[in-house]
């Protein structure tokens, strides 16, 4: 029913957004992972998931606050 689709995940950096972002990549569901930490410490997370469950994750650090940036984010995802 995902495999496939691609979800943007807000907040899903750490704890229950997290939890989210892991749960739709199990069913196959491409994510794109979001939130405000530095994407060093957060990418290698997402590329976990990737591997783990074959599915393509990515990670966005964005200031959801910042329209321009947000803009950018809708357009590129």
């Amino acid at each position: 029913m995902l495999n496939g689709k691609t979800a943007l995940i807000t907040g899903s950096s750490l704890g229950i957004g997290y939890a989210v972002a892991e749960k739709l990549a199990s069913l196959g569901c491409n994510v794109v992972m979001h939130g405000i930490e530095d994407e060093a410490e957060i990418a290698p997370k997402a590329g976990a998931l990737a591997e783990k469950y074959g599915v393509e994750a990515a990670y966005e650090p964005l200031d959801l606050g910042d329209g321009p940036a947000l803009n950018w984010m809708m357009i590129k995802t």
